[in-house]
């Protein structure tokens, strides 16, 4: 600046405002700042107290409505136990029925046992006649009746849809006590339905709209859906029958007679048409029925394994068939696995 202007207020102006300056040490700035940040490490340890003592109780809330939770799986499942304990015996025998060496074993005694009475039931409906493939049928849950499913199923289509007119109303549903006294059921399996239908019906009075089919909660799922269901068995014939045009739905579990002869286009496997090749005439012995079968089953065998992927083998009827489908057999027993040796190349 000029020597004059220290004379006039352009010296102090410039000293006191306009120069460039910058604090070196300012006792109050800094007791101001020790003062602003010990209010702010109070804030944080008291916001960090509280942080802490929320989630103190969110802890002891989470640990005690887990021991509720855990208090009522315990007194849930005691009381589950309780009421499977009637039928643990049945379900033990449950298990043992579905497994597939039980079932096959089952049904050849049925078949042994029951062989005059399918004649004799064969002679009052069929005159002697074969079984029609409408009641040849081996419907899943057959191990609940009693009796071999060719002689029941014979009988119930004998004495309630055989001569019937065309027009009369069925109710394939009111034949299941009918069956009972005719043949009976397992009385293992039957207890077990008897309680899944009770708690069923129980759990609807109440209000929970549980859909069929009838199930037990204290029951596994897998439980559930192994015991057999008499409805389902009447149901599943009466499938057959409809597919034979012997009768037709007409509403929710009513079916109505709409044919005397039945139509068994349904029940034919069907069959590549070829060109007729011209043979000479040759003289052969007649198949008998196993050696047919047995033809048959290995022509499948060989198609199968010509396409080089795992395909299934039933365990009851020991048909083979593709992988994916379900055995015509009708049976839930899982199938036999059968992996052909991989083609060369």
């Amino acid at each position: 600046m000029d020597a004059d202007a220290v004379l006039d207020d352009a010296f102090e102006r410039a000293v006191l405002w306009e120069a460039p300056r910058f604090w070196i040490h300012s006792p109050t700035a800094e007791r101001m700042f020790a003062q602003v940040q010990a209010k702010v490490e109070r804030q944080v340890a008291e916001r960090n107290a509280e942080i802490l003592a929320e989630r103190a109780r969110r802890d002891a809330a989470r640990r005690s409505a887990e021991a509720k939770l855990d208090a009522d799986r315990r007194r849930k499942e005691r009381f589950r136990q309780k009421l499977r304990a009637p039928y643990r015996l049945d379900l033990v025998a449950l298990s043992e029925l579905s497994s597939p060496v039980a079932a096959r074993a089952r049904l050849s005694r049925l078949s042994e046992r029951d062989a005059s009475a399918i004649d004799l039931a064969r002679r009052r409906y069929l005159d002697g006649d074969s079984l029609p493939p409408f009641l040849t049928r081996i419907p899943t849950g057959w191990q609940l009746i009693d009796a071999h499913p060719h002689l029941w199923q014979l009988m119930l289509w004998g004495q309630f849809v055989r001569g019937q007119p065309v027009g009369t109303r069925l109710k394939p549903a009111k034949w299941v006590p009918h069956l009972g006294r005719i043949v009976g059921f397992d009385a293992s399996l039957k207890r077990l339905f008897d309680a899944q239908q009770r708690d069923w019906q129980q759990a609807r009075t109440k209000g929970f709209r549980r859909p069929y089919p009838y199930s037990a909660w204290f029951f596994e799922d897998w439980e559930n859906e192994l015991i057999p269901s008499p409805f389902d068995l009447i149901g599943d014939l009466a499938e057959q029958l409809w597919a034979a045009s012997l009768i037709e739905l007409q509403d929710r579990g009513v079916y109505e007679v709409v044919g005397i002869e039945p139509d068994l286009a349904a029940f034919e496997p069907e069959r590549q048409v070829q060109a007729a090749a011209p043979t000479l005439p040759m003289t052969t012995l007649p198949e008998t029925p196993s050696q047919c079968h047995e033809r048959v089953l290995g022509a499948e065998r060989l198609r199968l394994e010509a396409q080089g992927e795992p395909y299934h083998v039933c365990v009851i009827c020991e048909l083979p068939f593709p992988a994916g489908r379900r055995c015509g057999c009708g049976t839930a027993l899982q199938p036999q696995i059968v992996r052909p040796p991989s083609s060369p190349g």
